[in-house]
């Protein structure tokens, strides 16, 4: 487990300059600058599935009903081609203003982003009342489908492009660095990084520990009891004790949602389920919610309870973003 760093802004600027983006980086943030060219989103169509995840796990996920999705992209100012971020939502859906200052510091880095929305496609609001509205998988094929619409995009460099996602979203960039799944359904250039925040991982797949090789860094607070942190203290110390690039930062007090700013209040979510006290394990393509293999899990088992709470926590959120444009300058910059 690792803890923030002092002195990250410094890196971070050190970084920018090498990468060629100072321009676009100042302490205490990444603060766009000021008179940056603005560039109009465009909407983004994205061609992907919705399928359970029996049928993604046994390889196939394409015979799942079509969902033409779309994403919002946002080209930074200057010349491109330019290095992508893909970012997945929660269960809340993609409206939270959250999402909105990850895009504006992207961008302010010299990142175009895509923010994909998974829900209004596919006929949802949100999915944390009702988790089994969608298979826990379905941002991981997203991931992969957004990929691919974006290699197609003239302004994109098609080898530059990651994936951050948040809790649900989160498994789509976790779980898309494993190779089974980029293998059965990967888009044609792969991803070359892997920014998953508080994701559930508690989950026993098969071959979990084969993955593309494309640098994983995973964030999580503390005190999340929304998605609790010792699953994915293990799994990352597992991928990299088997030689992946993965690493995980912890904050200490910090909830889940700690980055989103448009909750700043401690809130306990009433009807939001919560798999925290469950353990899926798969076989034969199946997830299980016992080790018997007797019982398939399902959002009504037992194990699932509700009322897991969200707090924004600024030092964290702040630590957060700056350590991840620093990766991501580092990873996405051509060497």
């Amino acid at each position: 487990m690792s803890r923030p760093k002092s002195g990250s802004s410094n890196s971070l600027i050190s970084l920018c300059a090498r990468a060629g983006l100072a321009a676009f980086c100042s302490l205490g943030g990444l603060a766009p600058v000021t008179g940056a060219a603005q560039v109009a989103p465009e909407t983004l169509p994205i061609y992907s599935v919705t399928a359970t995840d029996t049928q993604f796990l046994q390889g196939q996920a394409r015979y799942g009903s079509p969902a033409h999705i779309s994403g919002k992209l946002q080209l930074p100012g200057g010349e491109g081609p330019y290095p992508a971020v893909i970012i997945l939502h929660g269960s809340s859906g993609a409206g939270s203003m959250g999402y909105r200052d990850w895009e504006t510091r992207l961008n302010a880095a010299g990142f175009a982003t895509l923010l994909v929305d998974s829900y209004t496609a596919r006929g949802v609001e949100e999915i944390f009342s009702d988790q089994g509205r969608l298979g826990e998988f379905y941002a991981v094929y997203d991931a992969y489908r957004a990929a691919d619409a974006l290699a197609r995009h003239a302004a994109i460099d098609p080898g530059r492009i990651a994936v951050l996602g948040f809790s649900r979203g989160g498994i789509g960039a976790l779980y898309s660095a494993m190779d089974r799944f980029a293998f059965l359904y990967g888009p044609a250039e792969p991803l070359a990084a892997h920014v998953p925040f508080y994701p559930p991982c508690n989950f026993a797949l098969e071959d979990p520990l084969q993955t593309t090789g494309a640098p994983i860094r995973l964030f999580h607070g503390e005190a999340d009891d929304w998605n609790p942190l010792a699953a994915c203290e293990r799994y990352i110390a597992a991928l990299a004790a088997a030689g992946t690039n993965a690493e995980i930062t912890t904050y200490p007090d910090a909830s889940h949602a700690f980055d989103n700013s448009a909750a700043p209040a401690f809130f306990v979510v009433g009807e939001a389920q919560t798999s925290r006290a469950c353990f899926r394990t798969e076989y034969a393509g199946v997830l299980y919610a016992d080790d018997n293999f007797e019982r398939p899990f399902g959002w009504d088992d037992g194990c699932v309870e509700t009322g897991p709470s969200q707090q924004f926590q600024r030092e964290a959120a702040m630590a957060a973003k700056d350590a991840v444009i620093a990766f991501l300058v580092e990873t996405l910059t051509p060497k």
